[in-house]
């Protein structure tokens, strides 16, 4: 749990710093890192859904149903 939590904040971190680096830089405005930019925030995006999701499923009894 403590180890999703790491990854979860690290990962979020990391790739909000991306695009503000990218955006706030004038030179670093090319295609390439265009794209950096796009693949950060969809992984930023799968971090916030997909993290939650694990770390209920993996505290609740397997009997449970989360839904």
């Amino acid at each position: 749990m403590v180890l999703c939590i790491l990854i979860l904040c690290l990962g979020v971190i990391g790739n909000i710093m991306v695009p503000i680096v990218i955006l706030k830089t004038k030179d670093m405005r090319n295609s390439t890192n265009i794209f950096l930019t796009n693949l950060s925030i969809a992984d930023l995006l799968v971090l916030l859904v997909c993290t939650p999701t694990v770390l209920v499923e993996v505290n609740t009894p397997p009997e449970t149903w989360v839904l």
